[in-house]
């Protein structure tokens, strides 16, 4: 999402397509429940957002100021998870781990939603001068 129309707004539409991302991720960690050898991965959400700040942009109205520096994009990082067990097969899914993580997840990109309603609620009623 570009900064239209603010950098909250924009925000909060990066952390739900980052918590997306993590859902699936974590989706795919329960279907590979019984997949030998499978190791489950995460998404380094916390990490991830932080990247995804949007940086102040610099103005220069001299030639001697300094120039800015664009960010580059940065990737997402994955982490697999280094606490898991192997059972027999290699596997080191813990279902009821994953499945509390989904949950936490889930509770938290609806929070996340709800955020983002009530910003473009607030800018509706802004834009109608308060009308209906």
């Amino acid at each position: 999402m570009s900064d239209f129309p603010d950098r909250i707004t924009s925000l909060l539409g990066r952390a739900l397509d980052l918590r997306l991302s993590r859902q699936q991720l974590l989706s795919a960690n329960v279907a590979n429940a019984d997949t030998p050898g499978y190791t489950p991965v995460d998404l380094k959400f916390h990490k991830a957002l932080e990247n995804a700040l949007p940086l102040g942009r610099l103005v220069t109205t001299s030639e001697r100021h300094l120039q800015s520096v664009e960010a580059e994009e940065k990737k997402v990082e994955l982490e697999y998870d280094p606490e898991g067990q192997p059972g027999l097969d290699g596997n080191t899914v813990v279902l009821d781990r994953e499945l509390a993580k989904i949950a936490e997840n889930t509770i938290q990109y609806n929070a996340t939603a709800r955020a983002l309603q009530k910003k473009i609620g607030m800018l509706r009623y802004a834009v109608s001068e308060g009308g209906v």
